[in-house]
């Protein structure tokens, strides 16, 4: 958990000298930090099989659902600050839920054979490939939606 949050930190911005509300200044920073992590851990979840006995390592398979879950938790901060679309919202929704139905099923979706066959596991895959693609990798910085007169 140290090492989220210390990743967190790496990623909040100095100051921002125009906003005054501190409220607003500290929901973006918790964005600004928690968006690249989950764009990270959905890139985890997205990848094949294979890859992701890669990148467990020593780590157990339930590391996938873990990280994804720390930085979901978190996510309100993006969806406070408008970077989280209705369909992107979904998609995460749908992910936390999967991964909950997995944990419902005991151990067997939680090794490398489940990873590797459990259909569920290959839903998430999809559904993360498709979230990853709703997320601009610096939300912060594309144009505010114009008001219609």
């Amino acid at each position: 958990m140290r090492r989220f949050w210390s990743a967190i930190a790496a990623h909040l911005p100095r100051k921002r000298a125009e906003r005054s509300d501190p409220d607003e200044v500290e929901i973006e920073a918790i964005a600004r930090g928690i968006w690249p992590l989950l764009l990270e851990a959905l890139r985890h979840l997205a990848l094949p099989a294979h890859e992701q006995i890669r990148w467990i390592g020593r780590m157990c398979v339930d590391e996938l659902a873990l990280d994804f879950d720390d930085r979901y938790q978190v996510s309100w901060a993006a969806q406070e600050m408008g970077w989280i679309s209705a369909e992107l919202s979904r998609h995460l929704d749908e992910i936390d839920r999967r991964l909950s139905q997995l944990s419902d099923e005991g151990e067997a979706p939680w090794s490398e054979e489940g990873l590797c066959l459990h259909p569920t596991w290959a839903s998430v895959r999809e559904l993360a490939d498709r979230a990853i693609a709703l997320m601009p990798p610096e939300p912060w910085l594309a144009e505010p939606p114009r008001a219609h007169p």
